[in-house]
């Protein structure tokens, strides 16, 4: 009879034990997602404040090479009418 509960109570201990350990990853696992989905939003802003910064960027290094072609014309044409 000892032997029998014995194997009833291992039996089931570890049916039981198995559910809660199953059970317990299943609610982290919908708990990170929540928490997935809002470190997800939050590095969507960061790209997007990135490349805004980015186009700022551009557009200032765009300025920057037309003052610059506009100075090498403006000096280029000093330089031809100080020839004649």
């Amino acid at each position: 009879m000892l032997p029998i509960v014995l194997a009833s109570l291992a039996f089931w201990g570890t049916a039981l034990g198995g559910a809660f350990y199953f059970v317990r990853r299943y609610i982290r696992a919908v708990e990170r997602r929540g928490t997935d989905q809002i470190e997800l939003a939050e590095l969507r802003a960061r790209i997007a404040a990135l490349e805004e910064g980015l186009e700022s960027t551009r557009s200032d290094v765009h300025r920057l090479e037309e003052g610059h072609e506009f100075t090498a014309r403006l000096l280029a044409d000093r330089s031809r009418s100080s020839e004649k």
